[in-house]
């Protein structure tokens, strides 16, 4: 109780918190005792107290961890080059215990918030921190809520570029590990955007090629259709890249050249390449034609994000006019196999289109679509009032 006492007076008064009693209060047997003493130490600029920093270096206690980086965080700017130097030193080697990674990590992906960091974030925390977090988090970690993403972002918004390398090359092999026995989410797999954004093509060459050769159909799928989308941005040998990974004979071909045909702006060389042609201004019937079955129909899969975990990946839905007409078309084709899943995808948005092509339907095939309609009202709210009368 005693310690409690002077903590909460200290608490406002830190200068007169002075070493020998701050030495005392990091013997303590209690964490929570030592965390606020820590806490309360660094609120001001403090030097000469190199003995306090290396009684912390073997102070593995996430608590600790915590209050030195909002210390850091909310002083940062006051703090000289060498305390920065010093406390970001004492949280990277306490970043070495999966424990405190994984506190640091939490609290590192929300530097951001202006609530937690202020105005002015020092994405100098990220930069020199995550690496040695990503270092020793567990393999489990996972990135599904997109904060991770969003803040490297934001980073490189505020100015960051090279000094991310590290922290993007090792995201890069965490993610490969991940593959090995995990399905990964768009938002885990959200790098090469960042790749491109934040580094020079001599940095990021090695993560793209190391990325490229993985061996996750879903996760090539999400990384082309991202170079697709810097397709204007990337260097030529990494334009080649993409390509040969394409040309590939591999057994999930069809789903990554899936993703070019559905790109709203297929690369003209990648589209000549793969089917002679550098656009797809074609009809529906022509398209058929011009691919196989199986490549059409894992691209009209892929456009329209089922079955999952195709609509997971993001690349679904890219507003390609050719697929837009295609599932149109098909919807109005009882004699097609895709019929009732492009019906299907009409239902998602009722409205005109569905409309017109439950009216071209022949009335052999109105139970199919009733069928069609039963099943979808079961899942979710339906319009059959405004579709029956359509019949």
């Amino acid at each position: 109780m005693l310690s409690k006492r002077l903590l909460i007076t200290l608490r406002d008064h830190p200068s007169e918190m002075g070493l020998k009693t701050l030495m005392r209060f990091l013997a303590a047997d209690q964490a929570v005792i030592r965390a606020e003493a820590a806490r309360i130490w660094f609120r001001i600029p403090r030097n000469d107290d190199d003995v306090v920093i290396a009684k912390l270096m073997d102070d593995a206690v996430p608590s600790i961890a915590v209050a030195l980086l909002k210390q850091l965080g909310r002083h940062w700017s006051s703090m000289s080059n060498l305390r920065r130097t010093a406390l970001l030193d004492l949280l990277a080697n306490q970043a070495k215990s999966p424990a405190i990674a994984s506190v640091l990590f939490v609290r590192l992906v929300i530097i951001d918030r202006v609530e937690h960091f202020g105005e002015n974030p020092p994405y100098e925390l990220l930069t020199s921190l995550m690496p040695h977090v990503l270092q020793s988090l567990p393999a489990s970690i996972s990135f599904i809520d997109g904060r991770f993403a969003n803040v490297v972002e934001e980073a490189i918004r505020s100015g960051c570029r090279e000094e991310l390398l590290p922290l993007l090359r090792l995201w890069s092999e965490t993610i490969v590990k991940r593959l090995k026995s995990s399905q990964l989410s768009e938002f885990e797999l959200a790098i090469v955007d960042l790749l491109v954004e934040a580094l020079s093509v001599e940095s990021r060459g090695p993560i793209i090629e190391q990325l490229l050769s993985v061996n996750d159909t879903g996760a090539l799928m999400v990384f082309i259709s991202w170079l697709i989308k810097y397709w204007d941005e990337l260097a030529d040998v990494e334009r080649s890249a993409v390509l040969q990974k394409l040309l590939e004979p591999r057994g999930d071909q069809r789903w990554l050249r899936a993703v070019v045909l559905t790109s709203n702006a297929p690369p003209p060389t990648l589209l000549h390449a793969l089917v002679g042609r550098d656009k797809l201004d074609l009809t529906t019937a022509e398209g058929r034609h011009l691919l196989s079955e199986q490549q059409f129909d894992a691209a009209f899969y892929t456009y329209i994000g089922w079955p999952q975990p195709l609509w997971w990946y993001a690349t679904h839905h890219k507003g390609t006019k050719f697929w837009i007409k295609a599932v149109n078309d098909l919807a109005s084709d009882p004699a097609n196999p895709l019929f009732e899943v492009a019906l299907a995808e009409l239902m998602r948005n009722p409205g005109a289109d569905l409309l017109a092509a439950i009216q071209t339907v022949p009335d052999a095939a109105l139970n199919r679509v009733f069928d069609s309609l039963a099943a979808h009202s079961r899942s979710g709210k339906l319009y059959e009032r405004d579709l029956v009368s359509s019949f």
